[in-house]
């Protein structure tokens, strides 16, 4: 499985299911595993000599391995293998973030439909957590073909529709299903969350000897009054390992470690480095920590983004307040940066209460003047 490059990926790994008078559709999530919804079947014995499964214009047949009519699901192992299958991401929704798919929505279709559109909100209460729009869903019509069709945003997976809600669509999230992934022995890759470690760094840490004289001091001033901490060492001292095995007291809470140079990183480095990748990190962490998912999709301009980075610090200030806890943001690496005064311009220089911002660099003579100050 890999990233969904180009439409015909979904089209050749999906399926049209019918089941008596009922229609569906699956979607291969490795080479004999289809997975689709539950309530094209419906029936407290099903009687497989009557599904019927097509690959194109090809009918193959499959058993049904597993169901969970509470999550409205149902996992079906082909006797043909497919050379086509689909990636699965659990991840946070993201409003406003678009999606598209195919499907068999009528009927005697005999061609996939395309829908695409824009996630619309969250919901709760149901079997499906998320709601899709789509110009192409009329509200007079029946798309009721369309369960189980995969929904795919950002070349990944992340979820499966479930049903027609007037002219919007109704979709489960990989992230709601997970258990039924993991009951099933079924792979599916998880979206990192953004203040863990890099992975490069943890093998470093088993093998490495805690420098606790350094930590103890380190949190000692993230406790005090001061808001800006500044770590400096010569290259190779073990500034980076010790923010990397930073673990405090519990009533300091890391709202996230930011490095500019990983060993063997997949990241590009000028990626690391730049303004604009610092600010999209910022974001996130500070989004998750207050709301468990990321900020809807939006147009806005860096100058404006970077505008509102104080009210979210003072959003975290009444955050930590609330936890009786001191928030606190390490950035590592910081000789890397050629214009550090635009990456540092990004925070808010006048920090709540309850916020610590903690530097590390091999000097503070590389710090812009303000910071200094």
């Amino acid at each position: 499985m890999s990233e969904i490059i180009q439409p015909s990926q979904i089209l050749e790994s999906i399926v049209k299911i019918i089941y008596k008078n009922k229609q569906g559709t699956g979607f291969y999530i490795s080479d004999k595993l289809i997975l689709t919804a539950y309530h094209t079947f419906f029936d407290i014995e099903i009687d497989e000599a009557q599904i019927k499964i097509f690959k194109g214009n090809v009918e193959i047949s499959g058993s049904i391995i597993a169901t969970d009519p509470d999550l409205d699901l149902c996992l079906i192992e082909a006797k043909e293998i497919s050379e086509s299958s689909l990636k699965l991401y659990s991840t946070s929704t993201t409003i406003n973030e678009s999606w598209e798919t195919f499907g068999f929505p009528f009927q005697g279709e005999q061609n996939a439909v395309k829908f695409y559109g824009e996630i619309s909100h969250d919901i709760q209460g149901e079997k499906y957590d998320f709601v899709l729009n789509s110009e192409g869903v009329d509200l007079d019509v029946n798309y009721g073909g369309l369960s189980g069709a995969p929904v795919i945003s950002n070349r990944n997976v992340i979820g499966l529709i479930l049903k027609q809600i007037d002219n919007n669509l109704g979709a489960i999230s990989i992230n709601k299903i997970e258990s039924f992934f993991n009951s099933n022995n079924i792979s599916f890759e998880k979206e990192k969350e953004y203040n863990n470690l890099p992975n490069q760094f943890i093998e470093d840490i088993k093998s490495s000897v805690q420098n606790d004289s350094v930590l103890d001091k380190l949190e000692e001033s993230i406790l005090k009054d001061d808001k800006w901490i500044l770590m400096t060492g010569n290259p190779g001292s073990g500034k980076s390992l010790n923010i990397a095995t930073f673990t405090p007291d519990k009533s300091i809470s890391i709202l996230g470690k930011y490095f500019t140079k990983v060993p063997n990183d997949d990241i590009p480095r000028t990626l690391r480095i730049s303004m604009r990748y610092f600010l999209t990190w910022l974001e996130e962490i500070i989004s998750f920590t207050l709301y468990g998912k990321p900020f809807p999709k939006e147009d806005k301009s860096v100058e404006d983004r970077i505008k509102r980075i104080p009210n979210l610090f003072e959003n975290l200030n009444s955050f930590y307040k609330e936890k009786s806890q001191v928030g606190v943001l390490l950035i590592d690496g910081l000789d890397e940066i050629g214009n550090l005064s635009d990456f540092l311009g990004v925070l808010n220089f006048s920090l709540p209460e309850t916020i610590r911002i903690v530097l590390s660099c091999t000097s503070q003579e590389i710090l812009p003047s303000d910071i200094k100050n």
